[in-house]
């Protein structure tokens, strides 16, 4: 690494800055990445900070009292004549600046990414499918994205390169959002609305400000849902409180109201994206870079610039990067990952090797059949995330509950006016059915959806789970398999009601479906042919036995080790969603209608009765908790199953080839 404007100083105790623009100002200088490898691998040093504005450079920060200085130096000086293998790129890196770099942490910030949600999403989507990325953080306002990972699977060059690549990819980066200051304009509203209530008098029209600014997005949405969306929305409900504390000098229940609904939609939205980050990161796992071969040699490539017909190499303890068929070699596929049955014959030359299937023996070459994005796993995480974004029929029927309550609840505030006065209207105006329906509902229903994805249940259809739970027969057609016990699978069937009826494999299920349909019967097909468009449509909901083919008909439901017995499992998980949006329901709608009982029968305050409203509203998202919390002990249990079987594959040292040529590892510059 020759720089001929290297400049080297030492600003202070335990730094040393390197000013060079050649290396440090060009974004696109492979060997920056280079240095950053070469130095995070001197003991010494604890990160590195790179700057590429003004005066290009880089700040080296080192424990000082660990060696002389000259020992340092020296160190870095022969950690940087070292030998590398920088990974070729053609994407441009943009405005990145590396904050921190050492072995299994890299931090780094962009201000193109800021506030912008589709590029933080594709960086969380890619980080989150990225084998050896154990966790990180993203920072929406500031850019920062700080990554977590084990050293021996990934280097820090890496993961430059896919979170570059992660923002190459994404279609429409989105424009940039704008600071929202409502929530913190409310909480400043809060202690100053209640020491004017209580203390200061003078301080009420400066908390009233406050509290009218940070409502400004309550009252957005409420003209958006009356003049746009031509519905009635609880929102008009919050505004009319709020209007009305504003306009009767209660301005501590009208600031509490705004601060109360401002956080419990920032807890729904994080709980959210950790439900959601809980049930993808169980897939889509795979390596990020890939040995392809290339002129005889091997070269370290990222697995999304590879393309079907290039041929990568796959060792035991190794994780398939991506689909391929086997054209030489062998080797023993753990199909555990994506929970398809685990393959216990060896795979030879012509067999199918699908991507984050583990190779538990043996060494194979493989032909890329698909890109990086088609890939089997991928696919289902397209499923997983769709199902994640879904909104459920129960959400739809809890907001069209809440906008029928919502003139009944105005006739009652009325009453309350003429009975109590301005504050009993208001009382009784803060009953909000909606909003605790909106926050619990989606943290259940990521919470069954997850749970039936750690269960090896790929919801294709999401309404498919609300379906699911009003079925009274089954249609069970395994074909021409053997060995499979029915009578446990009957039996429990029975106990639920739900009745079993066994199709011979040669029938046409169009005439039986019919008439089932006629019958008033809500059928339930299970089976493992090909699921056409007239099936699908015929029946509630229909079930793929085929994990890999089930993935491109037109199945409902998928399951992916193809064991019948997963219905129950996929019943369990529906009854178990039932019975928490009941328990969400009974939490939003009973302390509410007791509250406005107690605005007539006790005269409670409107700081009394949003307080009870929002309490119900976090009781009811906490339902959603026991099922997140146990879709998070299996997939601890996954991916320490996964380590462990990966660990034991890599001493099992196994040959199952037939043939082993093995070729030499070369950087990609040297294969060129």
């Amino acid at each position: 690494m020759m720089l001929n404007d290297l400049t080297v100083t030492f600003p202070g105790r335990g730094r040393i800055r390197l000013e060079s623009a050649t290396l440090f100002g060009d974004a696109e200088n492979p060997a920056r990445g280079l240095f950053l490898e070469r130095i995070a691998g001197v003991p010494e040093v604890l990160g590195v900070t790179i700057q590429a504005r003004q005066v290009p450079h880089a700040e080296i920060r080192f424990r000082p009292g660990k060696g002389r200085l000259e020992t340092v130096v020296s160190r870095l000086a022969a950690a940087l004549r070292g030998d590398g293998d920088p990974i070729e790129s053609d994407r441009d890196p943009g405005e990145w600046e590396i904050q921190l770099v050492r072995p299994g942490r890299l931090v780094m910030t962009n201000r193109a990414i800021r506030r912008r949600p589709p590029l933080l999403r594709a960086i969380a989507r890619e980080l989150s499918a990225t084998l050896g990325v154990e966790d990180y953080r993203i920072v929406p306002a500031s850019g920062y994205v700080r990554m977590d990972y084990d050293p021996a699977q990934l280097l820090g060059r890496d993961l430059v390169a896919i979170v570059e690549g992660a923002v190459q990819r994404c279609p429409d980066p989105g424009a940039m959002e704008p600071v929202d200051w409502h929530l913190t304009l409310a909480t400043a509203a809060v202690p100053v609305a209640a020491i004017g209530q209580f203390a200061a008098p003078g301080l009420l029209p400066a908390a009233g400000v406050l509290c009218a600014l940070a409502a400004v997005p309550i009252f957005q949405k409420a003209h958006r849902a009356v003049v746009r969306e031509r519905r009635l929305g609880t929102e008009i409900l919050d505004s009319a409180v709020v209007l009305g504390c504003l306009g009767t000098s209660l301005v501590l229940p009208g600031a509490l109201l705004v601060w109360c609904l401002g956080v419990g939609q920032t807890l729904a939205n994080r709980s959210g994206e950790d439900a959601r980050r809980l049930l993808l990161d169980g897939f889509r796992k795979r390596p990020a870079i890939a040995r392809a071969r290339e002129g005889g040699v091997l070269v370290r490539r990222p697995v999304d610039r590879l393309r079907p017909g290039d041929r990568v190499v796959v060792e035991a303890g190794e994780v398939v990067p991506i689909d391929g068929r086997i054209v030489s070699g062998g080797a023993l596929l753990d199909g555990s990952p994506l929970h398809l049955a685990t393959t216990t014959t060896i795979q030879r030359p012509g067999a199918l090797a699908l991507a984050s299937t583990i190779a538990m023996a043996g060494r194979m070459e493989i032909e890329v059949m698909s890109r990086d994005e088609e890939t089997t796993a991928a696919r289902i995480g397209q499923f997983l995330d769709r199902a994640a974004d879904w909104s459920p029929k129960a959400s739809r029927q809890g907001d069209k509950i809440a906008g029928l309550a919502i003139l009944p609840t105005a006739a009652l505030a009325i009453a309350g006016m003429a009975a109590i006065g301005p504050a009993g209207a208001l009382a009784v105006l803060g009953r909000d059915f909606g909003t605790g329906l909106r926050m619990a509902t989606p943290l259940s229903w990521i919470a069954a959806i997850s749970l039936a994805a750690h269960s090896g249940i790929v919801l294709k259809d999401p309404d498919a789970l609300d379906r699911i739970r009003g079925i009274d027969t089954v249609l069970l057609d395994l074909g021409q398999a053997e060995g499979h016990d029915r009578s446990a699978m009957i039996s429990a069937l029975r106990a639920i009601g739900i009745e079993m009826i066994e199709v011979p494999p040669d029938l046409d299920l169009a005439g039986p479906c019919r008439s089932l349909r006629q019958d008033g019967r809500k059928t339930c097909y299970l089976g493992d042919r090909i699921i056409g468009p007239e099936l699908a449509h015929s029946v509630q909901v229909a079930i793929s036995l085929r994990a890999v083919e089930g993935l491109d008909d037109f199945a409902h439901v998928v399951l992916l080790d193809g064991n019948p017995d997963r219905l129950l499992d996929l019943l369990a998980i529906g009854q178990e969603l039932d019975r928490n949006l009941r328990r969400s329901w009974s939490l939003v709608f009973l302390p509410n209608l007791g509250a406005v009982a107690a605005v007539f029968a006790a005269g409670l305050s409107v700081l009394g009765s949003i307080a009870i409203n929002n309490l119900s509203a976090v009781a009811a998202m906490a339902m959603a908790g026991p099922g997140l919390r146990r879709a998070a002990r299996l997939e601890a249990d996954r991916r320490h199953h996964m380590e462990v079987r990966r660990a034991i594959a890599a001493r099992m040292c196994l040959d199952v080839a037939e043939t082993d040529s093995r070729a030499p590892l070369a950087s990609a510059a040297s294969a060129s």
